[in-house]
């Protein structure tokens, strides 16, 4: 048998030209999974462990010697009856043990008193040693700690801090930390900069604007240019699609392959500058930048146009106010690029999809993450959406106000005399 090589351009080719009765397939399993889930009865699942006793009492030992206090309560564990060495992980992760463990009774010499072991944990001085920032007490309580967005918002601003404070949200402090953390955090909270209340509402909501563009573009436009010149060029003119396909001549590698590449070394150069200490940094990170692509273009490496992509990517990401947040488009720029590499719009637009279905789904402290456009109510506005409004016109405070404090400003009609 002669052995045949798997072209993976042919199988993703074929792939594509059936998508449809891929999707179709998809949602059919999709369709009967939910049917399923709902309609079918519930069944729970229970698990004992049974244990022989020992006939040679040389090898059998009580439960009560395997416990580390003494003094501790086991309950309806502690009795005199002998099991099997081989019990022991079984008992100590069970939820019965571990319960009389966390609950026990505790002598603290340091305090001179006795506490839980359950207190002792969570307000024991070892407790508190283990919080050294705020972005740790945000990991820990976070809710959704697998996604990439931040749900907690963070600020080393004295008047971020009490702008939000007036907003209605609150402010948590950490000792030997400046970093604050800002609860709950929201999309469009991450977007705003302290200067936007310093600004005139036309100028702030200009800037706004802009950045908002820029993150579509840090995101986006690395996938969208993949996806027009492998599987759209129809929608380029005819100029411009010989100008791209000028500037690939001689280029080596794949369009994915050179993205990839130019992308990983701009994100090298950029961790190098954050690295390197005082302007030196910002030095390293603007010349190591211009050396790199263009010695990438004239060893035709790379085409031109593909640094131009990826220098806007990196501009668009720097535009956004919050590091944090900004870094979860970084890593959504990766995931968008093979997408509409390998998927063509139809990738973006799936990418889309599951990006906004992800952050509908997202709370910070029971507020949904994309509020307040998710939720209409006119009393509730407070120009937090993209464009900033007029401080006459912010007569109210966001949703997550309490109600005895939702109005913000009383305005009263004024009168002329005489």
């Amino acid at each position: 048998m002669e052995n045949e090589e798997i072209d993976l351009i042919e199988v993703m080719a074929k792939l594509w030209h059936r998508k449809r009765t891929i999707m179709y397939i998809a949602l059919f399993f999709l369709v009967g999974g939910l049917v399923l889930a709902f309609f079918l009865p519930r069944k729970y699942t229970a698990q004992c462990t049974l244990g022989l006793e020992m006939e040679d009492r040389t090898t059998r030992i009580s439960v009560e010697g395997m416990s580390p206090f003494q003094s501790m309560p086991m309950g309806d564990m502690r009795n005199t009856r002998i099991v099997s060495p081989a019990m022991y992980p079984d008992i100590f992760f069970s939820v019965p043990f571990q319960k009389e463990l966390i609950y026990s009774p505790l002598y603290i010499d340091e305090r001179g008193d006795t506490v839980t072991f359950y207190n002792y944990l969570v307000s024991g001085p070892e407790r508190l040693a283990l919080v050294a920032d705020p972005s740790q007490v945000e990991q820990l309580t976070e809710e959704a700690w697998y996604s990439p967005f931040p749900q907690f918002q963070t600020t080393e601003r004295p008047d971020r801090a009490a702008q939000e404070l007036l907003n209605g949200k609150a402010v948590l402090l950490c000792d030997n930390s400046p970093v604050a953390l800002v609860v709950p955090g929201a999309f469009n909270s991450f977007m705003e900069s302290s200067e936007d209340w310093y600004n005139r509402f036309e100028m702030a909501s200009f800037l706004r604007v802009l950045r908002y563009l820029a993150m579509a573009v840090a995101t986006l436009l690395p996938g969208l240019y993949l996806a027009v010149i492998r599987f759209h060029t129809q929608i380029l003119p005819a100029n411009l699609i010989l100008s791209f396909a000028q500037a690939r001549e001689g280029v080596p590698f794949s369009s994915v392959v050179e993205l990839v590449f130019l992308e990983l070394s701009f994100e090298l150069i950029r961790e190098a500058g954050v690295r390197i200490p005082g302007a030196l940094g910002n030095a390293i990170g603007i010349v190591g930048g211009l050396i790199i692509g263009q010695a990438a273009v004239e060893a035709n490496l790379v085409s031109p146009v593909v640094v131009i992509i990826v220098a806007l990517t990196a501009l668009g990401s720097l535009a956004i106010p919050n590091e944090e947040f900004a870094s979860a488009f970084r890593l959504l720029k990766y995931a968008f690029l093979f997408l509409g590499g390998f998927l063509g719009i139809f990738g973006i637009v799936l990418g889309l999809y599951l990006t906004m279905a992800h952050l509908a789904g997202l709370l910070s402290f029971g507020v949904p993450y994309l509020v307040p456009f998710v939720e209409k109510n006119s009393e509730a506005e407070t120009g937090g959406r993209i464009l900033r409004q007029p401080f006459r016109k912010r007569k109210f405070r966001p949703l997550y106000a309490r109600n005895a404090q939702k109005r913000r400003l009383r305005t009263r009609p004024w009168s002329r005399k005489g």
